[in-house]
């Protein structure tokens, strides 16, 4: 799902502590229901849910509905 490519790039941001927000728009939105990140990986394997995870933990990051 594209939207691992762009919360990985936030994950990337905020580790080299650069304040990060992410607006979610259309179906994104729906991965902000809890258990709905459960499941969601690119094509490369990389897991949605561990870059959301990061970002909702770290200081300076931003999740907008």
């Amino acid at each position: 799902m594209r939207a691992t490519r762009a919360f990985q790039m936030a994950k990337i941001a905020a580790e080299k502590g650069i304040d990060v927000i992410v607006f979610l728009v259309d179906d994104a939105v729906f991965l902000a229901k809890k258990g709905m990140a459960e499941h969601v990986k690119a094509p490369t394997g990389d897991e949605f849910k561990t870059y959301l995870e990061y970002l909702l933990e770290k200081e300076g990051s931003h999740l907008c509905l």
